[in-house]
């Protein structure tokens, strides 16, 4: 299992909201900061998106991948006015809440134009991995397969047939996938995705992702990654910015976090889950990397919802 896999499968879209607004010519729309990750598309026409005072014109096609807590407008010109979307679904008529697609109209006179936008729930610390390593706003051209997933998209919004809300949970990741691919391939790329694609280094990402509760070690990972102990940690060193075991470690507390904010789990199976033999050796490996003990790092991330 690649890293991204492992962040994306952790991160997987289940009953997300799904929102198709028309604009014709007028008005706007403040997407609020409430979700992790969202994605939108301009399936038609052309929109301008504001985003920390900057002015992005967006054309039929253009995907964009926004991350909490950036607050963005979606214009149908540029200095059209943009009113909340909590506003917008108060007004009389306007789609009620619950599951399905919610489809809002702003009337005018000018050409139409189509977005559609699709929010993600994510939560815990495996999934911040994957929110750092992004901009506030991630602006792609959909070409290629990534067209194919919007067109995809679009035909499924448009069917309301059985078993919709699943198939466009799916065509979301999907969408994610691409759309991170088709950013990385084109930006500074975090330095996990970039040692994938070294054939030594990504070789020992992947097995320590596949099996993250293994005892790994530098002369484990070596060998399987073909080089001696030393040549191997520079290489990964050098192109992930840790070395090995930092790496293995900062990744099994992440899963430990996120096991510890389940209901009933205890410290004994989490420090099996995560590949420590005892309470003990999890709560010292987990205080020197979080700062607190795993039992009082659980009552505050508990406490805080």
């Amino acid at each position: 299992m690649d890293v991204l896999a492992d962040l994306l499968g952790r991160a997987r879209a289940s009953g997300a909201l799904f929102a198709r607004t028309d604009l014709h010519g007028a008005g706007g729309i403040v997407l609020p900061a409430t979700a992790p990750l969202s994605l939108h598309v301009v399936s038609r026409g052309r929109l301008h998106l504001v985003a920390e005072e900057a002015v992005t014109c967006l054309e039929e096609g253009d995907v964009v991948l926004v991350r909490q807590p950036t607050v963005v407008s979606l214009l149908a010109a540029e200095r059209e006015p943009a009113e909340p979307l909590a506003a917008l679904l108060a007004r009389p008529g306007a789609p009620p809440p619950g599951p399905g697609v919610r489809h809002l109209v702003l009337p005018g006179q000018g050409p139409p134009a189509t977005l559609l936008c699709g929010a993600y729930a994510l939560a815990g610390s495996v999934c911040d991995r994957l929110l750092v390593a992004l901009p506030p706003v991630v602006h792609v051209r959909a070409e290629g397969r990534l067209g194919r997933v919007v067109q995809l998209l679009v035909e499924e919004l448009d069917a309301d047939e059985p078993g919709q809300q699943t198939a466009l949970d799916r065509l979301l990741d999907l969408l994610l996938v691409h759309v991170l691919r088709a950013h990385f391939a084109e930006r500074p790329a975090p330095r996990w995705y970039a040692g994938m694609a070294d054939p030594v280094v990504g070789r020992a990402l992947r097995a320590v992702h596949a099996d993250p509760a293994r005892a790994w070690t530098v002369e484990g990972l070596a060998r399987l990654a073909g080089l001696s102990r030393a040549a191997f940690a520079r290489r990964f060193t050098a192109l992930v910015g840790e070395p090995p075991l930092a790496y293995v470690t900062g990744w099994r507390m992440a899963l430990a976090q996120d096991a510890l904010r389940r209901e009933g789990s205890t410290l004994a199976a989490v420090a099996r889950e995560v590949g420590y033999g005892s309470e003990f050796a999890l709560s010292a490996a987990f205080t020197r990397h979080v700062g607190e003990p795993p039992s009082r790092w659980r009552a505050k991330a508990r406490a805080a919802g």
